[in-house]
C-alpha cells in the first residue's frame, strides 16, 4: 500500500510539474502576441555600425529594468510618465530565451480630432533571445490606449529586430493593428496614425542605440597623438529622387614649434 501511495504520489507531483509548465507557456500575458489577423508592415530598417548584441541582450533581459536600461530609458526618451512593471513571466526553451513583462504608464497623445492630451497605457513586452552562431533578439510591444477614442477596440504593436552583421547589426521595425471590435470610420485614421506614431519612435530607439555605441565607444588617435572624433553622418534631403550622403572625420587641431604666435 505504501509502494502503492509512493507511486501514486510521484505520478501526482509529475502531472503538477507538467501542469505548471503548460501554464507557463501559455500564460495570458503571450497571447496578445498570437493574435495573426493582420500582417506586420515594416516602416524601417537601419544598419548600426559596432552595436555589439551581447550587452543588449543582457540589458533586456535583466532581472529589473531600471534608469539606464534601454527599456526605461526609451520610455523616459517618450516623456513617459509614471513607468511601472507590474509582473513578468519567462516563457524560455532550450533554443529560445524569452521574457514577458506587462508595463503600465502615462504618455502624450498626438495631437488627433477627439483625443485626449494623455493617456493611460498598458503595455505587454515580449523579449526573445535566439542562440546559436548567428543569434537573434526580437523585441515586441503590444499597446492598449484606455483614454483615446475606441482606444480598447485595438491594439497596436510593434516588432523590433536585431540580427547581427559583422561587426554591426541591422535593427528592423514593423507595426500593426489588431481591431478587437469596429472602430467605425476611425479604422483607417487609427491604421495611418499608428505607423506614424510607430515610425517616430523608431527614431528614437535609433537614437539610443547610436548613443550606446557612442557611450561605450573609446575614441581612436591618428599616429601624432591627435583625438579623432567619431564620424558623423550627413544627409541631404529634398531633391527629388536625389539623397546624398557624407562622412565627416573632425581632427583636433594642436599647436606646433613651427606654428606663428
Amino acid at each position: 500500500l505504501d509502494d502503492d501511495n509512493a507511486d501514486d504520489s510521484s505520478e501526482s507531483s509529475g502531472e503538477s510539474s507538467a501542469l505548471e509548465a503548460g501554464d507557463q507557456a501559455a500564460s495570458p500575458l503571450g497571447e496578445p502576441f498570437n493574435l495573426m489577423d493582420e500582417p506586420w508592415s515594416q516602416i524601417m530598417e537601419v544598419h548600426i555600425p559596432r552595436l555589439e548584441i551581447g550587452p543588449l541582450a543582457q540589458d533586456l533581459l535583466a532581472d529589473e529594468w531600471g534608469r539606464g536600461s534601454l527599456i526605461f530609458e526609451y520610455h523616459n526618451a517618450l516623456n513617459a510618465a509614471n513607468f511601472t512593471v507590474l509582473q513578468r513571466v519567462d516563457e524560455s526553451d532550450a533554443a529560445v530565451t524569452v521574457n514577458i513583462r506587462e508595463m503600465t504608464f502615462v504618455v502624450p497623445v498626438p495631437p488627433a480630432p477627439l483625443c485626449p492630451k494623455v493617456t493611460k497605457v498598458t503595455s505587454t513586452c515580449r523579449v526573445s533571445v535566439e542562440q546559436g552562431t548567428r543569434p537573434k533578439v526580437t523585441v515586441e510591444f503590444s499597446c492598449i490606449s484606455h483614454d483615446v477614442p475606441f482606444g480598447s477596440n485595438f491594439v497596436a504593436q510593434e516588432r523590433v529586430v536585431l540580427v547581427p552583421d559583422g561587426g554591426a547589426v541591422n535593427v528592423t521595425k514593423s507595426c500593426r493593428v489588431i481591431f478587437l471590435k469596429s472602430c467605425g470610420w476611425l479604422k483607417s485614421r487609427i491604421q495611418s496614425g499608428a505607423l506614424a506614431e510607430g515610425s517616430r519612435t523608431g527614431d528614437v530607439l535609433v537614437g539610443l542605440l547610436r548613443r550606446r555605441v557612442t557611450d561605450n565607444q573609446v575614441l581612436p588617435r591618428s599616429t601624432s597623438g591627435t583625438v579623432v572624433s567619431p564620424p558623423r553622418s550627413i544627409t541631404t534631403r529634398g531633391l527629388p529622387g536625389m539623397a546624398c550622403k557624407g562622412r565627416v572625420w573632425e581632427l583636433q587641431r594642436r599647436a606646433t614649434l613651427f606654428q606663428r604666435s
